[in-house]
């Protein structure tokens, strides 16, 4: 993968915590598990390429 790429990818968790702490306000007990799954989601999928 490209070094953009990567970048955006590590870039989603932030974009993804900012929306639903900020723009959906939800509870940080409630978002952070989220982007945890998301986060470890994302490193799964692109550990193998």
């Amino acid at each position: 993968m490209t070094d953009t790429t990567l970048a955006l990818l590590a870039f989603v968790p932030l974009v993804l915590a900012g929306t639903l702490l900020i723009g959906f306000r939800l509870a940080a007990k409630v978002a952070m598990p989220i982007v945890f799954v998301v986060t470890a989601l994302i490193g799964w999928l692109e550990h193998g390429t």
